[in-house]
């Protein structure tokens, strides 16, 4: 099993969001990827936004569990490819993990918009835009 890893700012919206359905995704589609997420600045063992739950929800995964973590080098080390929700991210990723500048990218086809702070519509968005990435990635996994 490979490792993916999804990165956002404080991990409790999109990054677990991207977590969550990616893994519905490569569980559907007989995959050998499991993701994880985490945040450049995270409140270590926040729990996600309760709109991200429900809007993970909806398109069929748990995050409820989930609890925010920082990313760090032995993450990094343990996966294939990280991906970040913006370009933003992914510099700064680069920036402070050098050694993993090859395989950090900004989910495609661009950066995805950051529902905190938001109602339940904005993380609605959020969603359905990490899940259309999540397609192209497994069709690029394939």
């Amino acid at each position: 099993m490979k490792n993916i890893v999804f990165v956002c700012t404080g991990n409790t919206c999109r990054s677990p969001m991207a977590e969550g359905l990616f893994n519905m995704l490569a569980e559907k589609e007989g995959l050998p990827f499991r993701a994880v997420s985490c945040g450049l600045f995270p409140d270590a063992g926040a729990a996600p936004s309760a709109f991200a739950v429900e809007a993970a929800k909806e398109l069929g995964a748990d995050i409820l569990g989930h609890r925010a973590k920082p990313c760090t080098e032995e993450l990094l080390a343990d996966c294939c490819a990280v991906y970040c929700m913006t370009s933003a991210h992914a510099e700064q990723l680069s920036r402070a993990f050098p050694a993993f500048a090859d395989i950090i990218r900004t989910m495609p086809p661009s950066d995805i918009s950051d529902p905190y702070g938001g109602g339940l519509d904005m993380y609605r968005t959020a969603a359905a835009q990490i899940l259309r990435s999540l397609r192209l990635i497994t069709q690029e996994l394939k």
